[in-house]
């Protein structure tokens, strides 16, 4: 009982901490989108310790390619290592390198575990909510709304209007890649559920939504996404 009791409790941080990754405007300092990653850390955090929690320590990890992470290392570091800048500043891109690169490893091995685990479609769900709430926040800054309203300033980031919308997240491009997973989960519970009217109605209105907020955002990435 204890257990499930805390692993249910590490899957509802996981995704708490999965929507407000994207979703909550953090002040920028030291750089624009680190609490939204340390956010997003936590959240791969409590994942892995569902996964735990379900299977024990014993878990055959067969997502491992050292060949691929390792040049990929290899690359970066020699890329910051050579590059123009002060030995501290060299240190410190490295060392956020390094813990960039651990992260992604842990986010690709448990994205595999996802697969054999029925919260796979919460996390597609809020990843879809923070998705539609970026997308609004965008087009709401792209177009000015927010600019006469009173009291926003420690909910929404504040942006010149017309300019490219970073959304909550901060990054124009980090958003358009969350848009493009919004509208492939939509895609994909097209499939999934039964074709009905309303149900077709609202899909195609909030694929209008995300890929308003695409353009709003200025992002050639997340348009590039979409075509691929």
């Amino acid at each position: 009982f204890p257990v499930t009791i805390f692993r249910l409790t590490a899957i509802i941080l996981s995704l708490i901490f999965l929507s407000s990754s994207y979703t909550l405007a953090f002040r920028q300092a030291p750089w624009t989108t680190f609490y939204n990653e340390w956010m997003f850390s936590l959240a791969i955090g409590c994942g892995w310790v569902t996964v735990l929690l379900s299977r024990g320590v014993n878990i055959k990890i067969d997502f491992i390619n050292p060949a691929g992470w390792i040049a990929a290392s290899a690359f970066v570091g020699i890329f910051i290592l050579l590059g123009g800048l002060d030995a501290p500043i060299k240190i410190t891109g490295l060392l956020v390198f390094v813990m960039f690169l651990g992260m992604g490893w842990l986010s690709y091995g448990l994205g595999r575990e996802l697969f054999v685990f029925d919260w796979l479609r919460a996390v597609l769900y809020i990843l879809l909510f923070a998705a539609f709430i970026s997308a609004l926040i965008a087009v709401l800054q792209w177009t000015g709304v927010l600019q006469s309203v009173q009291g926003m300033e420690g909910y929404i980031r504040s942006t010149e209007p017309g300019g490219r919308a970073p959304s909550n997240i901060g990054q124009a491009n980090n958003l358009g890649t969350l848009l493009v997973i919004g509208c492939w989960i939509v895609a994909y519970a097209w499939n999934a559920r039964p074709r009905n009217l309303g149900w077709q109605v609202l899909a195609v209105l909030a694929v209008g939504l995300l890929t308003l907020a695409m353009h709003a955002s200025g992002s050639r990435t997340a348009f590039l996404n979409l075509a691929l």
